[in-house]
């Protein structure tokens, strides 16, 4: 929605950009995203230098990237008006927890990596055949008429079946799935309490703390 000049910059020279220097590169952006309602805001240079000093203030010890993103959204959220350093620094906030579990997810998925696969404890072809077997044995003795009814039978409790499945899945968010590796069981339980945490399920939530 905003033509953002912070965002001009290729994402490896802005990492060598000092807190100052990404500050007065968002005033700018800001100035540009907002005109006149900008002016409007910051019509006396006293209140623009409080401004740029509350947020060196605030927002030492975040990325840049994690500032660039956090006005981002601050600005989608305020659009006919600056938004204020506590804004801002909400949203950035937000980013960094966001940035944290994705890398936590990350060394989780690498540990996981050198895990043994899981063994398998079934043989698929060797339960069809049995299956085969005991519909076989069922239907013995049966016209071809009995066979074709108990197969619609069949086939209809394994619809059912299916369906079941599917509805059991829909009701849970895709982010309220268990985190934990090879669960996909729904996740009802989080760490967090303000949101944005990863879910588990009861079996996993202790192991996940």
């Amino acid at each position: 929605m905003k033509n953002t000049l912070i965002q001009a910059q290729p994402e490896n020279q802005r990492k060598d950009i000092s807190l100052k220097e990404i500050i007065i590169s968002l005033v700018k952006a800001m100035q540009a995203d907002y005109g006149h309602s900008f002016k409007s805001v910051f019509h006396e240079d006293e209140a623009l230098r409080d401004f740029k000093n509350r947020m060196l203030e605030k927002l030492k010890g975040f990325s840049n990237e994690q500032i660039i993103s956090g006005y981002g959204k601050a600005a989608e959220l305020s659009p006919k008006f600056p938004p204020s350093v506590i804004e801002i620094l909400a949203q950035v906030i937000l980013i960094q927890k966001e940035d944290r579990r994705k890398e936590k997810n990350r060394l989780e998925a690498e540990r996981v990596g050198y895990l043994p696969k899981p063994k398998i404890t079934c043989n698929p072809i060797e339960m069809l055949r049995e299956a085969i077997l005991k519909i076989e044995a069922d239907e013995a003795g049966l016209t071809k008429a009995e066979k074709w009814t108990k197969h619609l039978e069949r086939l209809k409790d394994h619809e059912f079946l299916i369906y079941e499945h599917e509805q059991k899945f829909k009701t849970v968010p895709a982010d309220h799935i268990c985190e934990a590796s090879f669960c996909g069981n729904p996740g009802s339980i989080s760490h967090s309490t303000s949101g944005g945490g990863n879910y588990y399920c009861q079996e996993h939530y202790r192991r996940a703390g």
